[in-house]
């Protein structure tokens, strides 16, 4: 008997390393919270350590034309904290697409 696997959480994660390894690329320092923090997914701020960016992922499956990000949406976080859409395809997505 084959157990079906929910990926969400997975890719949600996929899409918070992604996003923190694009901004170290940039020459940022970047640090995935794991869940520690309600409000955080990504603590990001400059090399020297003197501005801080707090970071929101929601994560969505490329292709769907809506993208649901609740009720934290509508509440002011201030001026250092940002969301970030991240388009990260379902498993079944990417089996499909490495066949072509």
């Amino acid at each position: 008997m084959t157990k079906k696997i929910n990926n969400k959480n997975a890719r949600a994660s996929s899409a918070q390393f992604f996003v923190a390894g694009e901004l170290c690329r940039r020459d940022l320092v970047a640090v995935v919270t794991m869940g520690n923090s309600p409000n955080t997914d990504v603590l990001c701020s400059n090399a020297v350590g003197t501005k801080f960016v707090h970071i929101q992922v929601k994560t969505y499956e490329p292709g769907h034309k809506k993208v649901a990000v609740g009720k934290k949406a509508e509440i002011d976080y201030g001026k250092n904290f940002i969301w970030v859409l991240a388009g990260i395809p379902t498993t079944k997505k990417l089996m499909r697409l490495s066949t072509t």
